[in-house]
């Protein structure tokens, strides 16, 4: 576990620079959604679906999850399952399978973002 940290604490250096060349990853955007559905549906389950980032090297997958898992955890809403986007690599059909959005590669052999998510407990 202590080197997923790690390996965290490595690919932060690096969203840093992913983050003044390319898009900027949010993850107060889910926290502030949480918020407004929760207060609109009262009672209702939330189920986050699909929240992922495309990552062939996994240098900032790591970073995408922890940061969101946080963001969930800071709006203390009642978050029933988060299910990343995705399990194992797939076919995009604007990109075929340029794109690299899974925790484990179309071999599925795990990257190290697998098991970090594998780590995490319950929020």
């Amino acid at each position: 576990m202590r080197d997923h940290y790690l390996s965290t604490k490595i690919c932060y250096k690096r969203t840093k620079r992913f983050l003044l060349t390319r898009k900027r990853i949010q993850p107060n955007g889910l926290k502030e959604v949480l918020i407004k559905v929760s207060r609109r549906y009262e009672g209702k389950k939330i189920y986050i679906t699909e929240n992922g980032i495309a990552d062939s090297r996994d240098y900032i997958r790591p970073y995408f999850i922890l940061s969101h898992i946080n963001a969930i955890k800071e709006s203390r809403v009642n978050v029933e399952a988060y299910m990343y986007w995705s399990l194992i690599d797939n076919f995009e059909w604007n990109f075929g399978y340029e794109m690299k959005f899974g925790l484990y590669d179309i071999n599925l052999k795990p990257r190290s973002s697998a098991l970090l998510f594998k780590n995490l407990k319950n929020f």
